[in-house]
């Protein structure tokens, strides 16, 4: 048994809901057509919602609804798993799965840790519209390290600090330590340009510079490297008086997020350290690309008092 013309247009009109409760000019398209992310081949959708979650950030959302009527089958952890693939094979931002059989509490479980809202679609019954959803936010802090592959004997005793307002031959009349700072901004800008082409997370970088300096019988060669420390936190939207309230109000048309505490080693205690493929795996995600600033300050704080290291030794 298949799931009836009454049962499709309760999942209709609940869907419906769902996208108005959103945002009242959501675009809710059915029984739509997206092209696969990785062969551009069409995928079919129950239903498409085209929306901005608080008014700020564009959402795209796959709605589906499974019909075991035939096998009165509960969705199982394996059933949310094989959703969760269809998520991203359509590259929409979030998913949101409706079953005519309901679910096993494990796959319940892995639907709340995923971040899928699951809805009943049973007959007499009003169907569901989902109580919450949620979006995983990123933030991509950058951090600054410095090698030295090349040393001249002179400075076999030196320190960063002794270095560091030198204003050798071959950094444009600029202390070392701008130098520095400059190739650092000028990369960092770089990954940051390169991520508003391709959607993904900044990439980490590394360069090396020479610098000769005055008596020094040889030249200063440093590496410098750029390297994004990334941190997960949830948004977690409540349906309250027939709208989502991401602050715990009754209101629709703002988003608030964790504190992010842009001076610190960490963006605050609400965001844990992940691994760069946790953010490429989740569909639906806001990231954050902090800069760095004061860079001069951060490597005087970090290494003026340290000698300058052994050369690296070059395979």
């Amino acid at each position: 048994m298949s799931v009836t013309k009454r049962e499709w247009r309760a999942f209709e009109e609940a869907v419906g809901r769902f996208a108005a409760a959103l945002n009242p000019a959501a675009e809710v398209l059915f029984d739509h057509r997206v092209p696969d992310r990785e062969t551009g081949k069409p995928r079919q959708c129950d239903a498409w919602i085209i929306t901005t979650v608080g008014g700020h950030w564009p959402v795209s959302i796959y709605v589906s609804c499974k019909d075991r009527s035939r096998s009165r089958r509960k969705l199982d952890q394996s059933d949310i798993d094989a959703f969760a693939g269809e998520i991203l094979a359509r590259g929409a931002s979030m998913g949101v799965i409706y079953t005519n059989t309901g679910f096993t509490l494990p796959a319940l479980d892995k639907a709340l840790r995923k971040g899928i809202p699951c809805c009943k679609l049973y007959r007499r019954e009003p169907a569901d519209i989902p109580s919450a959803v949620w979006i995983k936010q990123f933030v991509c802090k950058p951090s600054i390290g410095v090698g030295v592959i090349r040393r001249p004997a002179e400075l076999a005793g030196a320190t960063w600090g002794g270095i560091f307002d030198i204003a050798p031959g071959g950094a444009g009349g600029k202390t070392v330590i701008a130098a520095i700072a400059d190739v650092f901004l000028e990369n960092e800008q770089k990954a940051f340009d390169a991520i508003k082409v391709t959607g993904g997370l900044p990439e980490d970088w590394q360069t090396e510079f020479a610098l000769s300096g005055e008596g020094w019988d040889d030249r200063l060669v440093l590496r410098i490297w750029g390297h994004w420390k990334t941190y997960a936190a949830r948004l977690e939207g409540i349906l309250l008086d027939g709208s989502y309230s991401f602050a715990n109000e009754s209101f629709l048309g703002s988003v608030e997020g964790p504190w992010i505490d842009t001076q610190g080693a960490q963006p605050g205690p609400a965001w844990e350290e992940v691994k760069p493929g946790e953010v490429r795996s989740q569909s639906n995600k806001i990231v954050f690309t902090m800069f760095c600033v004061g860079v001069e300050d951060v490597l005087r704080s970090a290494l003026a008092g340290l000698p300058l290291p052994v050369p690296e030794v070059r395979p």
